[in-house]
Parts: C-alpha cells; structure tokens; sequence
C-alpha cells in the first residue's frame, strides 16, 4: 500500500501523530477486496438512519488533538482579528469529558466526498456555547477506494486517501497556518474521535461561487469590485505561501464572503476556507497556487 508523499509529509511533520495514524488498513489484495465489503457494509447501516437526520445529536468525544489551536504569539500584529471563541487555556486543559459539541444543522451531506460538515454548539467544562462548524471524515462516507489501490502488483499503483490521511493533511496545514486564523482564515479549535472531527469557527457568509457582480456590489459597496478581491486573494495566497502552505483547492466554493468585516475595510470579509488538499510549498513550485 502506497501513501502519498504529501500524506507522509504532513504525518512526518506532526506533533503526537499517531492520532491520525490508520488503524487496521490492509496491505494486500485479497485483505483489500474484504476491507471494501466491510466499508460498503458500513454505509448501508450508516445511510439507514444518516447522522443528518438525527439532529440535534451530541457527538462522543473519545479524544482530543489540540495543536492547531493558534496562540496571541504567533497573530500578526498588524493584521485584524476576529475575536476568539474559546480560551485557549481552556482548551488545552480540557479533557474529552469537558467538551460538549451537539450538531445542529447539515452544511454538508454528500457520500463519496473527503466529510460532511455541520453547525454545531460547542462548549468546554461550564462556559458560554459557541456556533461552531464540524468537518467529519467518516470512513464508510468517504470515496471508497479502488481495488488496485492494495494489488502489490500493480505497475501503477492506485493512490487513495482514507478520511484520517484526509484528516492529517488539514491538521498540518491549520498547524502551519495558526497566525492566519481568525483573520484570512477560520479558526481551529480542537479534534474529537467520532471518525475524526475537525471542530472549527462557523463563519456566517457566501461562497464566492454563488457571488454575482451585483452582489459583489451590495456587499462590498461600489468602492470594491471582483479585481480588488482578487489583489486581496494573491496577497492571501502569498502569504500562506511564505508559511509553507500551498492550498492545493483554490476553487470559488473555498473563499467564503462573510457577512461582517473584521474592520472598516470590507475586502477583510474575504476568508479562505478546506484544506484538504493542502501541500508543503518546499516541496513543490511555490507559485502553483491558483483561483479557478
């Protein structure tokens, strides 16, 4: 079985990364063939009563993984903020019975995708709940993987992610990009063991996918148009660039629009959003980043 070298990599350069380690990933074809019959056992169950239509549901956290929390140390001092939801020293203390997240809403619920993604309440020990937004890599919902992905013989391999290798790439990636958060970025806060559970802030907005230039307009008023985001956008690139981070999956439905401005200046709405498919730029050409 084959990993790809930007799974390895993100791995290679995580803190406790046995967290995101496969469990019981089979490593020949005929152990692969029964591998897939259970996952499709497993979404047939799981599509029969689907966690989407159970809401509200508390999730069970069995464990946490905190190291993407960002830290005062490392925000930019001339950047704007949005504020915190959560004490980080609250966070970091925290232990899995002290977090209480119940989803709410479906954002998400596509089969054959890398998660499905909820808003969700969070709190942690007795504080105030916060909106929050849950990203869940559910084996059995993911793309399932191809046969030849475990055939040994194969003279081309077949290369699949599983939705903890999905996991660690954005583990990695928030990691790298904690001066980011809040600000160019949303903000993540904490993992839990359902599948794997990237809990993150819930920013309220638009895709920029579902944007026309009039609603450019209304947003952003008639000083900003579609070639000042895109100036802001390069600047955002450039600098997840210089943290070693290439998006990788710079479509429109990946910048988000929020409704409020961090600050008077309405291009700070602009947020960039999944970093699933995220690489090392030390690996690659660093410019390769592009808005489709």
């Amino acid at each position: 079985m084959d990993i790809h070298s930007d799974i390895q990599h993100a791995i290679d350069n995580l803190p406790r990364e046995k967290f995101f380690l496969d469990q019981n990933i089979p490593e020949d074809y005929q152990s692969g063939l029964r591998y897939i019959d259970r996952l499709e056992c497993r979404r047939n169950a799981a599509l029969e009563e689907p966690l989407w239509q159970a809401l509200p549901y508390v999730l069970d956290t069995k464990a946490v993984w905190q190291l993407s929390c960002t830290i005062k140390d490392d925000r930019d001092s001339v950047l704007s903020y949005r504020p915190q939801a959560f004490n980080r020293t609250q966070l970091l203390t925290a232990r899995p019975d002290d977090i209480s997240i119940t989803l709410q809403k479906a954002l998400r619920t596509k089969v054959e995708t890398h998660s499905q993604v909820y808003k969700a309440v969070m709190s942690v020990r007795k504080g105030a709940p916060r909106d929050v937004c849950v990203k869940i890599s559910q084996q059995s919902l993911c793309k399932m993987p191809d046969a030849e992905y475990f055939d040994e013989a194969a003279s081309w391999p077949s290369l699949w992610r599983s939705a903890r290798q999905n996991a660690t790439v954005e583990a990695w990636a928030y990691r790298k990009l904690k001066s980011l958060q809040g600000m160019g970025m949303n903000t993540s806060f904490i993992r839990g063991e359902i599948a794997i559970a990237h809990v993150m802030e819930y920013v309220d907005g638009i895709v920029i996918s579902n944007l026309t230039g009039a609603g450019v307009a209304q947003r952003l008023g008639q000083e900003c148009n579609i070639f000042d985001m895109a100036t802001v956008l390069e600047e955002r690139i450039f600098h997840m660039q210089t943290l070693g981070v290439m998006h990788g999956d710079l479509l429109p439905h990946n910048i988000m629009l929020l409704r409020q401005c961090l600050n008077e200046h309405p291009l700070s709405a602009l947020v960039t959003l999944d970093f699933n498919f995220a690489k090392a730029t030390e690996r690659y050409n660093a410019h390769c980043d592009v808005v489709l």
